[in-house]
């Protein structure tokens, strides 16, 4: 049980990770500020989505 929280807390540093990064890519890559908050936002939405099918699935 105590390994499961382990690697959970790794993933989630590691989600995280990933949104800084494509948050410096989509943003770089973007010529249009506004459009690229728009993909943030879209991927962040994304990400917690995933992170709350993950919680639950794990139950933590």
């Amino acid at each position: 049980k105590a390994n499961r929280s382990l690697i959970t807390v790794q993933v989630v540093h590691l989600v995280y990770y990933l949104i800084d990064y494509l948050k410096e890519k989509i943003i770089n890559i973007t010529p249009n500020r506004a459009e690229s908050l728009n993909k943030y936002e879209d991927y962040c939405e994304l990400i917690s989505r995933l992170l709350g099918d993950l919680s639950q699935s794990k139950n933590i």
